[in-house]
């Protein structure tokens, strides 16, 4: 349960000015088990973030648009005859099983590597969610 609220907090963070993710904290019910478990994970999650960093940083230098939310867009707007309203959407990735994504908030998702990586899984997933904010 203490993980399921930190994940829920720490997302949810991700909405505002705050980046990045932040210790378990007693404040918030967090207990002393949680923060020995994100602390001893935490340096592989930098480690997992990092590679993904410079992999789309040489994806986007070799043109490969990974993702490829913005021709989800354009698909859109053929669809329902207009150019989408100006949104936001952030895209959040994580080393997650299966070929899963959720919701944080209207205009901010959280994908599994799995699913980001299947291109037809992604455009099934991801079309509703953009076709509702465009």
């Amino acid at each position: 349960m203490q993980w399921a609220r930190w994940w829920d907090r720490e997302l949810m963070r991700q909405e505002g000015p705050e980046r990045g993710f932040f210790a378990p904290d007693p404040r918030f019910g967090d207990g002393r088990e949680l923060d020995v478990l994100v602390r001893a994970c935490f340096a592989d999650a930098v480690r997992w973030s990092s590679a993904r960093g410079r992999e789309d940083a040489d994806a986007m230098r070799r043109g490969d648009r990974r993702g490829r939310e913005g021709d989800l867009v354009r698909a859109v707007e053929v669809e329902i005859g207009r150019r989408a309203r100006s949104f936001e959407l952030q895209v959040t990735e994580l080393p997650v099983a299966g070929v899963v994504g959720w919701r944080v908030s209207a205009g901010h998702v959280v994908v599994g590597r799995a699913l980001r990586g299947d291109a037809v899984a992604y455009r099934r997933w991801l079309t509703p969610v953009i076709r509702e904010l465009a």
